[in-house]
């Protein structure tokens, strides 16, 4: 069997969720060099899900794992196990208690609030640090953390509400209280 056979492709292309990011990106050196198509956009497309978020071997295989534990969840159901699994840390919590608490919240409210300017970083590791559970759910998606937040810009400011997916599942799992 030939390095480069459709099984051994087939095989790597297996891997790439569960490979660390400077992997993948010599990995995928290696794929344009042997014009190895199907391997490069694999590797291409879980890049680009990434984004910045740089996930060595370990972090890899825990997303890869998380990944395979939601694959027949809906997002309700994903969004209680990731929290359950990955718990909101204090700064999460507290941002997302303050949004379920006053819907259309602004940013600037939410920065007065934080007292410093890093709360789009915060609402979109939300999502990022527990990023195997939502995968299916990010294909076409603008920013990650529109699957818990709607972000509101129709007044020239930007406000944020949770959605109803993710009210239900942090009520659920005891996040947030039964009444806002």
């Amino acid at each position: 069997m030939s390095a480069f056979s459709a099984e051994n492709v087939a095989k790597a292309i297996s891997r790439v969720t569960s490979t660390s990011s400077k992997d993948l990106r010599a990995l995928r050196t290696r794929a344009v060099a042997n014009r190895l198509t199907d391997l490069a956009a694999a590797i291409d497309s879980e890049l680009q899900l990434r984004g910045a978020f740089e996930l060595d071997a370990s972090q890899a295989e825990r997303h890869a794992s998380w990944s395979e534990k939601a694959a027949d969840l809906n997002l309700v159901e994903a969004i209680e196990m990731a929290f359950s699994i990955a718990p909101a840390n204090p700064e999460e919590k507290a941002l997302t208690l303050r949004i379920y608490e006053n819907p259309e919240v602004s940013y600037q409210d939410l920065v007065g609030f934080r007292g410093k300017g890093d709360v789009g970083l915060i609402l979109g590791h939300m999502i990022y640090e527990r990023l195997g559970f939502f995968r299916k759910f990010l294909l076409g998606s603008e920013r990650m953390s529109d699957l818990l937040f709607t972000r509101d810009t129709a007044t020239g400011r930007v406000s944020y509400r949770l959605t109803a997916e993710a009210e239900a599942a942090f009520i659920k799992i005891g996040l947030l209280g039964q009444e806002p």
